[in-house]
């Protein structure tokens, strides 16, 4: 009988431990987005040149062209080399053809003409059509990355 209350015991502090493991890690992947997004420190404002949707669930791209302010990709492969949990993210995306871009997970908010705020401090991605704001997304939920 001690057997067997051992064995279970055993099997759940195990199990117990795991979850507190996983839940951790899922914890710092996005204390950790946040904390990268923050410390970009752009504030700059563009125009979307175009989209390309990836699914039928809100994903795709958001090509744009900076119009002014701050904008230092650099910025991001220093972060990069201080990440813990993530390996390596990235929110603004540079295509082979000098284009910039990044993933957004609501892409059906945009259009091609509008006019886009972003502000890494506030997390924020302000989205203007014909000088209203149309709607705001955080930038976090949307980062590209690879877990190494």
């Amino acid at each position: 009988m001690k057997k067997w209350i051992i064995i279970v015991l055993s099997i759940g502090t195990l199990v117990f431990l795991t979850t507190r493991l996983f839940n951790g890690h899922v914890a710092g992947l996005k204390t950790e987005k946040l904390w990268y997004v923050e410390n970009l420190h752009f504030h700059f404002s563009a125009v979307v040149d175009s989209l390309v949707i990836y699914r039928k669930n809100n994903n795709g791209l958001v090509y744009f062209r900076k119009i002014s302010g701050n904008l230092r990709l650099s910025a991001e492969d220093i972060l990069n080399e201080k990440l813990k949990y993530n390996g390596h993210l990235r929110f603004i995306l540079k295509k082979p053809t000098d284009k910039l871009a990044f993933h957004s997970i609501k892409i059906d908010k945009y259009q091609k003409g509008d006019s886009i705020v972003v502000n890494t401090d506030s997390n924020s991605i302000l989205i203007y059509r014909q000088g209203e704001l149309i709607s705001e997304n955080e930038i976090s939920p949307s980062l590209s990355g690879r877990p190494f």
